[in-house]
Protein backbone atom coordinates (compact mmCIF):
# COMPACT_ATOMS: atom_id res chain seq x y z
CA UNK A 1 0.00 0.00 0.00
CA UNK A 2 1.28 3.46 -0.85
CA UNK A 3 1.17 6.65 1.51
CA UNK A 4 -2.19 7.87 1.19
CA UNK A 5 -1.00 11.98 0.51
CA UNK A 6 -2.14 14.47 2.73
CA UNK A 7 -3.50 12.32 4.98
CA UNK A 8 -1.52 13.50 7.90
CA UNK A 9 1.45 13.28 9.82
CA UNK A 10 3.74 10.16 10.14
CA UNK A 11 4.34 9.17 13.31
CA UNK A 12 6.85 8.19 15.60
CA UNK A 13 5.55 6.09 19.17
CA UNK A 14 7.90 5.81 21.51
CA UNK A 15 7.44 3.65 25.14
CA UNK A 16 10.06 4.80 27.59
CA UNK A 17 10.70 4.25 31.34
CA UNK A 18 12.52 5.59 33.89
CA UNK A 19 14.88 4.45 36.30
CA UNK A 20 12.61 3.27 40.12
CA UNK A 21 11.48 6.34 41.69
CA UNK A 22 12.88 8.79 39.42
CA UNK A 23 9.90 9.98 37.56
CA UNK A 24 9.74 13.27 38.27
CA UNK A 25 13.47 13.77 36.92
CA UNK A 26 12.51 11.30 34.53
CA UNK A 27 9.58 13.90 33.70
CA UNK A 28 11.28 17.01 33.79
CA UNK A 29 14.21 16.22 31.42
CA UNK A 30 11.80 14.51 28.89
CA UNK A 31 9.90 17.60 27.92
CA UNK A 32 12.00 20.27 29.54
CA UNK A 33 15.20 18.84 27.96
CA UNK A 34 14.70 16.10 25.38
CA UNK A 35 11.14 17.61 23.50
CA UNK A 36 13.06 20.69 22.81
CA UNK A 37 16.19 18.93 21.29
CA UNK A 38 13.90 16.30 19.30
CA UNK A 39 12.07 18.79 18.28
CA UNK A 40 14.62 21.61 17.02
CA UNK A 41 15.44 18.54 13.98
CA UNK A 42 14.10 18.28 10.86
CA UNK A 43 11.03 16.64 10.12
CA UNK A 44 9.79 16.58 13.96
CA UNK A 45 6.79 19.07 14.66
CA UNK A 46 5.05 18.14 17.59
CA UNK A 47 4.56 15.46 20.68
CA UNK A 48 2.07 14.78 23.04
CA UNK A 49 3.23 12.89 26.05
CA UNK A 50 1.18 10.51 28.34
CA UNK A 51 1.66 8.32 31.44
CA UNK A 52 0.03 4.84 31.33
CA UNK A 53 -3.52 5.25 33.12
CA UNK A 54 -3.17 2.08 35.33
CA UNK A 55 -0.67 0.33 36.63
CA UNK A 56 1.02 -1.90 34.40
CA UNK A 57 -0.15 -5.88 33.95
CA UNK A 58 2.82 -7.73 32.06
CA UNK A 59 4.01 -5.00 30.43
CA UNK A 60 7.43 -3.71 32.03
CA UNK A 61 8.83 -0.35 30.29
CA UNK A 62 5.88 0.87 28.44
CA UNK A 63 4.28 3.41 31.31
CA UNK A 64 5.20 6.37 29.18
CA UNK A 65 4.33 7.10 25.70
CA UNK A 66 5.27 9.68 23.54
CA UNK A 67 3.59 10.53 20.03
CA UNK A 68 5.68 12.36 17.88
CA UNK A 69 4.39 14.11 14.85
CA UNK A 70 6.61 14.34 11.67
CA UNK A 71 5.38 15.79 8.54
CA UNK A 72 7.96 15.84 5.16
CA UNK A 73 10.07 12.89 4.63
CA UNK A 74 10.25 10.42 7.09
CA UNK A 75 13.27 9.07 6.62
CA UNK A 76 14.59 11.98 6.17
CA UNK A 77 13.72 12.49 9.95
CA UNK A 78 14.50 9.12 10.80
CA UNK A 79 18.23 9.88 9.64
CA UNK A 80 18.12 13.33 11.51
CA UNK A 81 17.25 11.31 14.83
CA UNK A 82 20.14 8.94 14.21
CA UNK A 83 22.78 11.44 12.51
CA UNK A 84 21.59 14.83 14.26
CA UNK A 85 23.43 16.89 17.38
CA UNK A 86 24.41 14.75 20.41
CA UNK A 87 20.92 15.12 22.74
CA UNK A 88 21.49 15.39 26.40
CA UNK A 89 20.29 12.75 28.43
CA UNK A 90 19.40 11.50 31.97
CA UNK A 91 20.74 9.21 34.63
CA UNK A 92 16.90 9.04 35.18
CA UNK A 93 15.90 7.53 31.99
CA UNK A 94 16.08 3.65 31.44
CA UNK A 95 17.18 3.63 27.27
CA UNK A 96 17.11 -0.85 28.11
CA UNK A 97 13.25 -0.30 28.01
CA UNK A 98 12.30 2.05 25.17
CA UNK A 99 10.54 1.03 22.08
CA UNK A 100 10.41 3.13 19.05
CA UNK A 101 7.50 2.44 16.25
CA UNK A 102 7.17 4.53 12.98
CA UNK A 103 3.94 4.55 11.53
CA UNK A 104 2.73 6.21 8.09
CA UNK A 105 -0.83 7.37 7.69
CA UNK A 106 -3.04 5.22 4.78
CA UNK A 107 -6.49 7.63 5.69
CA UNK A 108 -7.74 10.86 6.57
CA UNK A 109 -8.64 11.34 10.10
CA UNK A 110 -11.98 9.18 10.61
CA UNK A 111 -14.52 10.41 13.63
Amino acid sequence: MTEAAGCGPHLMVVFTECVEGEDGAFNEWYTGTHVPDVLALDGFVAVTRFRQAADPAGAPGRRYLAIWEIEGDLDAARRALVEGPARAKSNAYDPTKTVVEFYTPITVRIT
